[in-house]
């Protein structure tokens, strides 16, 4: 019995990596990186955190679809339960790579007693539409017109992330699309200068606020039909500003049904 009666909310095992291979030949990943939390109540001392170490470590994730990531998370907090272990909550983290373009994309995985949520995280890129609006005064072009891709601007990458809360899960490919259709990502290692061209003509054609980014994505992921109004849907993107010494960062929280409702109301 402790000392000092007074129960611990959360004890945390961090960035525990178990092993993993995917089913999906273009891509790879080693390892899921967890965190693994539990409590501990007012007359015990220690949470056992060295026996669920041990038990997770003996999960591991053989051939893995992409579209099973989602559900990684409550795939270990059910494993542990079966062997009579019961944590609060269990977060993963699985970063993939395509092999023939270096694409990255973080996979993430939450879940806790009858609960689960999921998502994305690409990094992708953006021009900034304040510069090139200001330089649109100078030189007589405006932005938006044929001749707004020659204006000079300022690009950032944007690390853009999507949480869902779901009955359904989406495939993988549909959502990652999503994303990507509005934020140019995930960016490659193997672009070529034609490659280069066409993007950058692509953002600085259609630069957009930090909020306008995370708009976009909202709307874009509530036309999937995979997921029923009552989908709970977390956007976040942050813009690593290159010419300022700060970042900036944007959100939304809301369900699916909301957008669909404001989009027809539109």
């Amino acid at each position: 019995m402790p000392s000092v009666r007074i129960p611990v909310d959360r004890v945390c095992i961090l960035d525990l990596r178990i092993p993993i291979t995917l089913s999906e030949g273009e891509f790879f990943a080693t390892s899921i990186s967890l965190d693994v939390l539990t409590h501990v109540d007012r007359d015990h001392r220690g949470a056992s955190l060295s026996g669920i170490a041990r038990n997770t470590l003996e999960m591991g994730f053989r051939d893995a679809s992409l579209d099973s990531l989602f559900s990684t998370s409550g795939t270990v907090l059910a494993g542990l339960a079966e062997k009579g272990i019961i944590v609060s909550r269990v977060r993963a983290r699985t970063d993939i790579r395509e092999k023939s373009t270096g694409r990255s994309v973080r996979v993430l995985s939450e879940a806790w007693e009858n609960g689960l949520s999921y998502g994305i995280e690409i990094t992708g890129i953006n021009a900034c539409p304040c510069a090139q609006e200001s330089i649109g005064l100078k030189t007589g072009i405006v932005p938006g017109d044929s001749e707004a891709a020659r204006l000079i601007t300022h690009n950032q990458r944007i690390v853009s992330r999507v949480i869902l809360k779901s009955g359904s899960l989406p495939t993988f490919s549909r959502l990652l699309h999503d994303i990507s259709g509005v934020t140019h990502g995930p960016l490659s290692s193997t672009i070529n200068s034609d490659e280069e061209a066409d993007l950058l003509i692509s953002i600085h054609g259609r630069p957009m606020f930090v909020e306008d980014i995370v708009r976009e994505i909202a709307l874009a992921v509530s036309g999937n039909d995979e997921l029923d109004d009552s989908s709970e849907i977390e956007v976040t993107c942050r813009s690593l500003e290159s010419i300022h010494p700060h970042d900036l960062e944007a959100g939304i929280v809301t369900s699916l049904g909301k957008i669909r409702q404001s989009v027809r109301l539109n």
